[in-house]
């Protein structure tokens, strides 16, 4: 017995010896692997500098090549949303509900998407070969990577990154817009935002305990699907009565800031609803009208600023609104006889805003935030010019000032 207890210590002693042995070789690998590791890291090159002439070309042609992908990714995700397709959109619609009420739904989605995927590509194979075609070159697809510059599919990839990178500059400007009301800019409308989101939080607490949590998203997702039928639609229409006033409002508040500035005559004493025999219209040279015209640029890379804007904006000359398209300063004529100018030239006003040295008044993509100096985000301005004219001895007509560019 004592030699059975002394073999069974001696053992029991070797394996805690093996077993700290063990251990320490581990601490020992782990220390010397991390060394290594780090020392890799300090070793890598760094990042490659800017190269406008052959690197940024050949990665933006790559770039353009192997967004077929995403682009028809995108093009399907529109048609389910836009109701081109209802039967693949109602699907998604039962298919959301489903995952929204079954979670565990979403670990086996990666499979069915891999399963989808393959059963697709079956069914095509067999349908080819169903044809007895002849063998053919394999065709380029979406997921191709030897597109032609300049093919259909190239242009169409174009296309796309074209509208996400305007997508991106109109969702920055939107957020850059609502976040300046967070900066005490305006203390009122900053003061109310506090306030708001304050008041939210219990609101927010009790809608979270009292409905569950996958309601929600069954009912964010369906209103996003919704959003687009002709039946939702119905419901803005129906709205139009309430908003009419604020728009009219709107459109003649445009309308008079198109005209400012085209009045000859000031304000008459009209109180009896006549106009008083001493009360005469005041001479041509009392009041002259002023002219005002508005030139309108956006920046390009590469040539800067040129008034090449998009189709879709105001045109290079314009009124205030940029609705209102005008002839350039040479093009610009009097609005007839009798008329003569006031000014040798046209000149430009640097009082109407805050502008620089040349007149210019710096905004974003949609032309909102003037500023008078350029910005990171300052990709259009415009600037303001006038020049006075007389009107015809004895007065003019009304309609002829409104005539008048």
């Amino acid at each position: 017995m004592p030699l059975f207890s002394s073999s069974q210590r001696a053992s029991s002693s070797r394996s805690s010896n093996a077993h700290s042995v063990s251990l320490s070789s581990l601490v020992h690998r782990v220390l010397v692997n991390t060394a290594k590791e780090q020392d890799r890291q300090e070793q890598q090159p760094p990042s490659p500098p800017l190269n406008l002439v052959t690197t940024t070309p050949w990665n933006a042609t790559r770039l353009i090549v192997r967004l077929g992908p995403v682009v028809e990714t995108y093009e399907n995700l529109e048609a389910v949303v836009r109701w081109k397709d209802p039967v693949k959109t109602v699907i998604w619609m039962i298919a959301w509900c489903a995952l929204c009420c079954y979670p565990t739904l979403l670990c086996i989605s990666p499979n069915l998407f891999i399963i989808v995927i393959i059963l697709r590509n079956f069914y095509r194979k067999q349908r080819e070969d169903q044809d007895n075609a002849p063998p053919a070159p394999p065709p380029v697809t979406s997921w191709s990577t030897s597109i032609a510059v300049g093919s259909e599919p190239y242009l169409k990839n174009m296309q796309f990154l074209q509208n996400v990178m305007t997508l991106y500059c109109d969702a920055y400007d939107k957020i850059v817009g609502f976040l300046k009301d967070l900066t005490w800019t305006d203390t009122e409308t900053t003061s109310s935002l506090l306030q708001y989101a304050l008041a939210s939080i219990p609101l927010t607490w009790l809608v979270y305990f009292t409905v569950p949590f996958n309601y929600l998203l069954i009912f964010g997702g369906l209103l996003m699907f919704l959003h687009n039928t002709t039946q939702f639609r119905a419901v803005h229409i129906a709205r139009l009565p309430v908003i009419a006033l604020v728009l009219i409002k709107r459109y003649l508040t445009m309308l008079l800031e198109a005209l400012r500035g085209l009045e000859p005559f000031p304000p008459m004493n009209t109180d009896d609803g006549m106009v008083r025999e001493t009360e005469k219209i005041p001479s041509v040279t009392e009041v002259p009208v002023t002219v005002a015209v508005f030139e309108n640029q956006r920046w390009w890379a590469g040539p800067g600023w040129i008034p090449h804007l998009l189709p879709t904006e105001r045109p290079p000359w314009s009124d205030s609104t940029g609705k209102i398209v005008c002839p350039t300063l040479a093009d610009h004529k009097l609005p007839g006889p009798g008329w003569a100018w006031a000014d040798l030239d046209w000149k430009v006003d640097t009082d109407w805003m805050p502008t620089d040295t040349e007149g210019w008044v710096y905004s974003d993509h949609n032309w909102l935030h003037p500023s008078g100096q350029p910005g990171l985000v300052s990709l259009t301005r415009r600037r303001r010019w006038v020049r006075s004219m007389h009107p015809p001895i004895g007065g003019m007509a009304t309609g002829q000032v409104a005539g008048s560019k």
